[in-house]
């Protein structure tokens, strides 16, 4: 049965000389694989630009927890990034993140805060008008906690700094 959802796209690997595998993290599913038939040939519907590394997307997909690789039928951009590909400082910090993300992420259920949590950091990282500095501590820092390993409060609240 086909299911709307958002994903964020992590890795992209060639399957065949026109398919592609992708692993999306998903809004409704958490880690998913998906196979997407004939990307690269001329009369593809899907485009190959679309899964390249922490890409927003909205998709429908089809899912069955017997396949190891699921179906996509319908992807699009969600939305379409304004800096990130244009600018060599935020794309850095993108293929950072992302390769973060791809080392840490493994689960393959839903969790919706973690989910919204990159969204928004993806989205700011994209949209901020001067590019963040420090952007990627500050990212690795809050995604502990979805992790389930924050740092600990400093047991002196007058120290300023993380010990």
């Amino acid at each position: 049965m086909p299911a709307a959802t958002r994903g964020i796209v992590l890795q992209c690997t060639d399957f065949s000389d026109s398919s592609v595998v992708a692993k999306i993290y998903t809004e409704i599913s958490g880690m998913q694989s998906y196979l997407i038939p004939g990307v690269r040939s001329k009369k593809s519907k899907i485009k190959a630009n679309l899964f390249q590394s922490l890409t927003l997307v909205e998709m429908v997909v089809h899912h069955k927890n017997s396949r190891g690789l699921q179906r996509i039928s319908e992807i699009r951009p969600s939305p379409a990034f304004n800096s990130i590909p244009y600018d060599i400082y935020r794309s850095s910090l993108a293929i950072f993140i992302n390769e973060i993300l791809l080392k840490t992420i493994r689960e393959e259920e839903s969790n919706s805060e973690l989910f919204e949590f990159l969204h928004h950091s993806i989205l700011y990282l994209d949209l901020a008008g001067k590019t963040p500095a420090n952007f990627h501590m500050s990212f690795i820092f809050k995604l502990t906690k979805y992790l389930g390993c924050p740092p600990a409060e400093p047991i002196e609240k007058d120290i300023g700094c993380f010990d």
